[in-house]
Parts: structure tokens; sequence; C-alpha cells
């Protein structure tokens, strides 16, 4: 998923693993780590912050054990926050 993610957005773009702020929205989810999410700026424009749901293009989590998690919880946090793309790969 994430050479693909490159492939289309380049490298600068895309993150992986990488922890994204969330901010005050959900106490629970404090500091999500997405498999992969494209940033609007290059990833050195995040050197001091985690990106947050501005800097977002698109998020993706790999479900391997976490499908109904991924489709439910994480679902509803990325769409409260308006992160405009929100993929879920099984």
């Amino acid at each position: 998923l994430r050479n693909w993610l490159i492939t289309v957005f380049g490298m600068l773009h895309v993150q992986s693993q990488a922890t994204i702020d969330v901010g005050d929205a959900d106490p629970r989810h404090n500091d999500p780590v997405p498999n992969a999410a494209v940033t609007t700026q290059p990833g050195d424009a995040y050197a001091d912050r985690h990106p947050g749901p501005g800097d977002l293009r698109l998020v993706a989590e790999v479900s391997d054990a976490t499908l109904r998690y991924d489709r439910t919880t994480k679902a509803a946090l990325y769409a409260c926050l308006g992160i405009p793309e929100y993929w879920v790969v099984d």
C-alpha cells in the first residue's frame, strides 16, 4: 500500500506508521498511528509536530485483526475530524 501511494503522491507526502494529531476530538484516541497517511505538505513540514486533520489527504488502515474496529470506531473518528478520505484494507 505504501509503495503504491508513493507512486501516486510522491515519497515526500506519504507517511507510514506515523502518529497523527487528532487534538481533543476523542480522548480515547489521542494519537492514532494509521498504517499509511498522505499529507498535504512534504514530510519535513511536520518535523516539529504531527500532521493534524487539515494536513491529511488520506488515511489508511490495514486490518489484519481489527476490521470491525477500523470500520466503526476509527471511521467515525476520522469522519468527525473531517479527514477527506479514509481507506480500510482487509
